[in-house]
């Protein structure tokens, strides 16, 4: 057999156990020649791993999930206590486990629960229910045979409403207003609930939408709820999802998803393609099979499929606490475009502020230590997701152009003028210079940006290369890759990957064999997968290297080159940097490749410094 064939058969075998990434790493060599002289092959392979029954990795906040077990006829047997609150009357949930098969979980038929109230659920056979965040009891009972299906419900806890409004700036009385919005769908019996008066509950609203940048109670109440369930990106077919669940039309299920994101009735009917009479009639029906009386419980409905959905087909399910996750998350409007930008500004207030941008194949979080570090030096962390990774939405148009508007944005947000940076990576660095020209950034330090491939050169030799070029030499294989490896990308494959990426090179291992760090670093390229589209976006963009116009002055400018691949000639890099950045420092340190802003931390304080003397 051909070392093509047999790297296809290797993948195939893998990708029937659950793990097609890891003979990437294992084989690059037999996927390089699978690429040369198969490629057919070779993204049909890549279509079936993206999409067969998986989804992208999910954090789940642990107060808004709760799970039962049941027998073949919906009774049942064992719940968690937040699950036996919610549906105390509710038995048997034989609506929600008919006609379940091993192939794969389903958002369910809905259900009333204790408040009277229709709700999604989530459920499943125990075989591919593993995944799942079950309590012991609940595990036990599919375990030992006891039960059959388990059953996954989703709302929003109090410690995870206060992460949601800490991270969008709420006020407590804001915060509130909109969880009783999102629980009872109305604005005069939320202000009700809370005692205070219409017009006051108005304000509070009209407030509460500047700042998360909502346009209609409808979004506020979908990013609310979204942001209390975890990271969870937007399912790709929700709109399948809402067709195969109530039996809407597929013109219905567009229609309710469009207008959950915050259009009015009129804007959805014209996205959709369709007479304003038309929607109006179409919604009457939407809401009768949803059980609802208004688009705000819509869109409720809408956010809660959206959560259980990542959990069902998620590749793996993480969770933890609110506020846990290592980072001061803030999700600010961008202000001339939609959307959002996540960031973090560790602190404190008082220090000189650092932009921190991340990598390619990375998203905001960083190492704890390196932003203790920092800040024991006298900075001021600020991190950010750029377009298309982790939570800042996506951003149609040339990735650049887009950078730049979010970094004058967040530091619009932030109350900040012109700030080093830290920017890690090609694109990075490119979109870090472009910001120097705005006058957003005043210096900084570029950790190993490439130089432009010349055309007909050889491909390069770093693993974390090898997907810009894939997409250079097959453009047809770009996004079936990009599917695959954010459905597949759990931690276990990622620290694989990462080591085989750092094979041969003692201080990047090193870190990799430091618990802590490794689970930073495989918890921002979880950031990095978790939206597709900005890891898609970057990489198309540097499928010939960057291009840029040299900076008038580059003396507050330091590019930091690692010599660890003895394969990969950094000359053509450091030359094209050095007349990129007139005046700049071009360092080439010994030893390190894709984490040198850790593993050469003083060389990184001393290029900030230089930067801001």
């Amino acid at each position: 057999m051909d070392r093509a064939q047999d790297f296809l058969e290797k993948f195939r075998e893998a990708e029937a156990q659950d793990a097609p990434l890891a003979v990437l790493a294992d084989d690059p060599d037999g996927w390089g020649e699978a690429l040369k002289t198969a490629n057919e092959d070779v993204a049909e392979a890549f279509v079936q791993a993206g999409t067969r029954g998986h989804g992208p990795a999910v954090t789940l906040h642990a107060d808004c999930f709760a799970t039962a077990a049941c027998d073949r006829d919906g009774t049942v047997l064992v719940a968690d206590p937040g699950f036996e609150q919610w549906f105390d009357s509710i038995d048997p949930f034989d609506a929600v486990i008919r006609d379940l098969r091993n192939d794969g979980p389903r958002v369910s038929l809905l259900a009333d629960d204790s408040d009277g109230r229709p709700v999604a659920l989530a459920a499943g056979t125990y075989a591919v229910t593993r995944r799942w965040p079950l309590s012991d009891d609940v595990r036990a009972a599919l375990d030992n045979g006891k039960a059959a299906y388990a059953i996954a419900a989703f709302r929003a806890g109090d410690s995870s409403w206060d992460h949601a409004a800490r991270s969008y700036g709420l006020t407590p009385a804001e915060a509130g207003l909109v969880s009783s919005l999102a629980r009872l769908g109305d604005l005069q019996r939320a202000a009700k609930e809370r005692g205070i008066a219409y017009e006051t509950a108005r304000k509070f609203v009209a407030s509460a939408l500047a700042k998360t940048g909502a346009k209609r109670q409808t979004e506020l109440v979908r990013l609310a709820l979204t942001l209390t369930a975890g990271d969870i990106p937007d399912a790709q077919n929700l709109a399948s999802v809402l067709t195969d669940l109530f039996g809407m039309t597929e013109r219905q299920a567009r229609l309710s998803v469009v207008l959950a994101q915050g259009a009015t009735r009129e804007r959805a009917a014209q996205v959709v393609g369709i007479s304003d009479n038309r929607a109006k009639a179409d919604l009457k029906a939407v809401f009768q099979a949803c059980g609802v009386d208004n688009a705000v419980d819509l869109a409720r409905i809408v956010a809660e499929i959206n959560a259980l959905k990542g959990l069902a087909s998620a590749c793996e399910v993480t969770v933890s606490a609110p506020g846990r996750e290592g980072e001061p998350l803030r999700l600010a409007p961008r202000r001339e475009r939609e959307g959002r930008i996540a960031l973090a500004d560790h602190g404190p207030s008082g220090a000189q502020p650092v932009l921190i941008m991340h990598s390619t194949v990375t998203g905001r979080h960083h190492s704890p230590r390196f932003i203790q570090r920092l800040q024991a030096e006298g900075f001021r962390p600020i991190t950010m997701d750029r377009a298309g990774f982790g939570l800042t939405d996506r951003a149609e148009g040339d990735p650049k152009v887009a950078g730049v508007a979010d970094i004058r944005d967040t530091l619009e947000v932030l109350g900040l003028s012109a700030i080093p940076v830290i920017a890690r990576c090609t694109m990075a660095s490119v979109i870090a210079c472009e910001a120097g020209r705005a006058g957003l950034i005043s210096g900084g330090i570029l950790v190993w940006p490439d130089a432009p491939l010349p055309k007909g050169a050889a491909e390069r030799k770093r693993m974390t290369d090898r997907a810009a070029q894939i997409f250079a030499n097959h453009p047809r294989l770009a996004w079936p890759f990009v599917e695959m490896l954010c459905r597949r990308a759990s931690h276990d494959v990622l620290k694989k990957l990462w080591r085989k990426a750092a094979a041969g090179l003692p201080s990047d291992l090193a870190l990799l064999d430091d618990e802590a760090e490794c689970a930073a670093i495989v918890r921002a390229s979880r950031q990095a997968f978790q939206g597709m589209h900005g890891f898609f976006a970057e990489a198309m963009a540097l499928n010939r290297g960057p291009m840029l116009e040299p900076l008038p002055d580059g003396t507050r400018w330091t590019a930091l080159f690692g010599s660890g691949y003895e394969s990969y000639d950094v000359s053509d890099a450091v030359a094209f940097w050095g007349a990129a950045l007139p005046g700049g420092a071009i360092r080439v340190v010994d030893d390190g490749v894709h984490f040198l802003h850790l593993t050469h931390g003083d060389e990184m304080v001393a290029a900030l410094k230089r930067a801001i003397a």
